[in-house]
């Protein structure tokens, strides 16, 4: 395999202006004149660069993206354009393309010949994007190593992203993990005096695509010692059913029926485990075009699809919405320049899955009380579903089944023009101890509609009424003890001191965007109870704007319960402050509840650090007479977090310190990194210690050569090294690695590295023309090992203790230099010094012996290959 030459920053920026293009009219040369390079650097051969893909035909390991989305990570073949069949004398290498690395493009192989598709499927030979899609493009960009394709829609499956088959999804390696945090805190006066501890752990095992975990907590506090089990699991996925198996302690969703806990098994689809053209709903666009014409689908202003259609029906769903909610407004326009414009509803706060679609879920296992783990624990059953019958209508539904117990549940969502809406039954059977059988209903209504000429988002997000027969399962098992326990399979009934039951249930909330004077937005609660007259009333308004650099936030709230009514009003003030090696923020805020003293405080926190890895902030709390104090920082590293606070009031203080990390054993040893609950990446690049994750607060290797990072499950994750911190001697053969990881995997992440002698070619004086800007250094076997920078010097990698170094002058001769590493003097950052002496042109070959001299390092970046061409791995 090759390695692809980061060529010359000087010769990158000219190239930019010449995008390469695969079809034969599109890539035009451009010549670049030697004669603008200063010194003896004027007579250098640049006609390699005349072209924007600017390498020379071999397999190369590139990132390919189509449509400037990632797709993969493969070896592609590059070849020499004149015998692609494009008929250029003088052109670059061009991508070849096998059948497999086309379906991975996600093109439609439909759309061409079928004797060629068949050709390229049985022989596994490639070919060039120009001769398979007119007007496909292509470029290199050296910098990044990746082949950007653009080809047209008309010839691509899905525009907006790429759907992943579960073949890809990687299960990860065998590894213990453990993530970890702390608090430690010590009240001094007031009425918590004393000190504690607490730790929180979330340990687990990965072997094969099974995952074990456990989730606990420790606690020292008031001379007593307390240990915790919260949960324990045992998950793995079925991807034929893109669904999850588990084990152990599991919840319910609380979608369907109220929420709880139990120990036994769940099964169910996952969201996250479909394609993304299937995670969200969006409804069908459907129309008839009179002759070709351009479709534009444009969502709050926003434009979210452009397509050509041709004439005749249309149906367009390979969309992505901008935002979850708000109409579509559909603008066609015809070849004769006619106009037609419609809207599609969509408004998705509530829940609505696509045509044919089914998710579902199964569980069956133990009622768990974490309050009382000692009760009598009822088996119990659940079966939910739902499926897509149309576009914009959903039904679904539920059993529950337990001792003492039943509930069955059946609903309707669906969009319309006026809004999307669901509403629901829930019948429940409860056989309590004193009254014998209940039975009941719960009735549920939710809506939602954003205007389309102002932009008004209306979220109706409970209407629920419940009769006095009805109990979900939670407040049926709670109610009271099991009669002999519970051998009668009854359950008791709810004290007249205990939790009163839902009746009504009702809230709202409405938001109104006002352009350029801010936001505002108004919400309402109201809930009441049986055997009770208890209510339970919230409302909130409130209006945020930005005014210069200061934000301003207003909140007026009024909560009314059985026991207060309580009015508040906040306003707060925040300014941000930038430097040059830090950035922070002021707030200020004034607070009103009810009759006491108004609430006065200001706050600084800031952020510094090459990475904003240190963060504080300082803080005074007024309120009538009395005040506090308080003072935090805190520092975030490769292997965890700190923070402390001490915080001081008129009789009390209190000091406090959080900390949390993680660590991974694996085979290759135990890596230390940050706090991680989900799925983990495990960087493997073998004396690359210090090189730093790009796109992480933290993340970096270790002196081990390890790291951890965190992956997105089911997703295409592009993890990137930097090399700026590696010495000189060591190279990153690839920077960045692509993976699809399944939930809670520990997947590897391998970089290949190659620690290789590294030393400094210099010219001697009168020497300077032999090592002009772009000449490659050869060794004597012929392998490139550099390329000249500026000041008349190259970096030579993999080169060996002793032996020859050439290049080749624009007349043709031959410069040598014999050179001995273990007698060579130092240059920069400790290289090695070999010097190049050599004859005038056109006077014939000359041999130099390595000197000691020092010199600047060359801003030109190595290359090393094999048989005359660049070599990647």
């Amino acid at each position: 395999m090759k390695q692809i030459p980061l060529i010359l920053a000087m010769s990158l920026a000219f190239a930019a202006a010449a995008k390469g293009e695969s079809a034969p009219d599109m890539q035009a040369a451009v010549n670049f004149d030697s004669a603008m390079l200063w010194g003896g650097a004027n007579g250098a051969d640049l006609s390699r660069f005349n072209y924007s893909n600017a390498l020379r035909p071999g397999n190369y390991i590139v990132d390919i993206y189509a449509n400037n989305y990632p797709l993969i990570r493969q070896q592609v073949r590059f070849v020499a354009a004149q015998t692609s069949g494009q008929g250029l004398k003088t052109a670059p290498a061009v991508a070849c393309f096998t059948y497999g690395q086309l379906e991975a493009m996600q093109v439609r192989l439909r759309a061409l010949d079928p004797a060629l598709v068949a050709d390229l499927k049985s022989s596994g030979r490639c070919e060039v994007l120009g001769k398979l899609f007119p007007d496909s493009r292509e470029s290199f960009d050296f910098g990044e190593n990746r082949l950007e394709v653009s080809i047209p829609q008309a010839y691509t499956i899905n525009r907006f992203r790429r759907d992943i088959s579960p073949d890809e999804w990687d299960s990860g390696i065998t590894a213990f993990r453990l993530g970890y945090q702390y608090n430690y805190a010590d009240y001094i006066g007031g009425l918590r005096a004393g000190r504690r501890l607490d730790l929180n752990l979330y340990s687990g095992f990965n072997f094969k695509g099974w995952y074990l975990r456990n989730s606990s907590t420790l606690g020292w506090g008031q001379g007593r010692f307390t240990r915790r089990s919260q949960r324990t699991s045992l998950q793995t996925d079925i991807p034929s059913w893109r669904a999850r198996l588990v084990f152990g302690d599991v919840f319910s969703s609380g979608e369907y029926f109220a929420p709880y806990s139990m120990r036994g098994m769940l099964v169910g689809s996952d969201t996250a485990m479909l394609p993304y053209s299937e995670r969200l709903y969006r409804p069908t666009i459907r129309g008839v075009a009179r002759t070709r014409a351009n479709v534009k689908v444009y969502q709050a202003g926003v434009l979210v699809f452009q397509d050509a259609v041709p004439p005749g029906p249309f149906a367009i769903d390979d969309y992505s919405p901008a935002s979850y909610g708000g109409d579509l407004r559909v603008v066609v326009t015809e070849a004769n320049g006619a106009v037609q414009t419609f809207t599609v509803p969509y408004a998705s706060a509530v829940r609505l899955i696509l045509p044919g679609q089914t998710q579902w879920s199964f569980s069956a296992g133990r009622y768990r009380n974490y309050r009382n783990d000692g009760q009598d624990r009822p088996w119990v059953t659940q079966l939910t579903g739902r499926h897509g019958v149309a576009d914009g209508v959903n039904l679904y539904g539920g059993l529950l089944i337990a001792q003492a117990y039943q509930a069955g549940l059946a609903g309707l969502s669906w969009n319309t023009p006026w809004g999307a809406m669901a509403a629901d039954a829930t019948l429940s059977r409860s056989q309590l101890s004193t009254t014998g059988n209940a039975n009941g209903s719960s009735l549920r209504f939710s809506y939602s509609k954003t205007l389309s000429g102002t932009n008004t988002a209306i979220r109706l997000a409970t209407l629920r009424y419940s009769s006095s027969g009805f109990w979900n399962f939670a407040d049926a098992v709670n109610a009271g003890p099991v009669e002999t326990n519970g051998r009668n399979g009854r359950f008791g009934l709810y004290s007249l001191l205990g939790r009163e039951r839902p009746r009504g249930d009702f809230s709202v909330t409405l938001s109104q965007p006002l352009g350029g004077y801010g936001s505002l937005y108004v919400s309402a609660l109201r809930r009441t109870y049986w055997g009770s007259s208890r209510v339970d009333q919230q409302t909130q308004l409130g209006y945020s704007t930005q005014v210069g650099r200061v934000g301003v936030n207003l909140d007026v709230s009024r909560t009314e319960n059985r026991r207060s009514t309580e009015h508040q009003v906040m306003l707060n003030l925040s300014i941000p402050l930038y430097g040059a090696t830090s950035s922070g923020v002021v707030t200020g805020s004034l607070a009103r509840t009810g009759s006491a003293p108004v609430q006065q405080s200001v706050n600084y926190s800031g952020m510094s650090g090459e990475r904003d890895q240190y963060t504080y902030g300082l803080g005074v709390q007024r309120a009538g007479t009395s005040a506090q104090y308080a003072l935090n920082g805190s520092w975030s590293g490769t292997y965890g977090e700190v923070s402390g606070q001490l915080t001081h009031g008129r009789s009390y203080s209190q000091y406090q310190i959080n900390g949390s990390g993680g660590l991974v054993a694996h085979a290759g040893g135990v890596t230390f990194g940050q706090y991680q609950a989900g799925t983990i990446g495990l960087i493997q690049a073998e004396a690359a210690a210090g090189a730093k994750v790009v796109n992480t607060r933290n993340a970096a290797v270790d002196r081990s050569g390890y790291g951890l990072v965190s992956l997105t499950p089911y997703s295409l994750n592009e993890v990137e090294l930097s090399p700026q911190d590696l010495p000189l001697d060591v190279q990153l053969e690839s920077t960045v690695e692509q993976v699809i990881p399944r939930a809670g995997a520990v997947v590897a992440l391998r970089f290949p590295t190659r620690h290789d002698v590294a030393a400094m070619l210099v010219a001697e004086p009168g020497s300077e023309g032999a090592l002009v800007f772009g000449t490659e250094v050869r060794d004597g076997a012929g392998k490139v090992v550099g390329v000249a920078g500026q000041g008349a010097s190259a970096l030579v990698r993999g080169v060996s203790a002793s032996g020859t170094l050439e290049v080749t002058r624009a007349d043709g001769s031959i410069c040598r230099a014999t050179y001995d590493l273990k007698s060579a003097g130092q240059a920069v950052h400790g290289l090695p010094r070999i010097a190049l002496a050599c004859a005038p042109q056109g006077g014939g070959e000359r041999g130099a012996r390595a000197a000691g001299q020092a010199v600047a390092q060359p801003s030109a970046i190595s290359i090393s290959g094999k048989d005359h061409e660049p070599d990647i791995r």
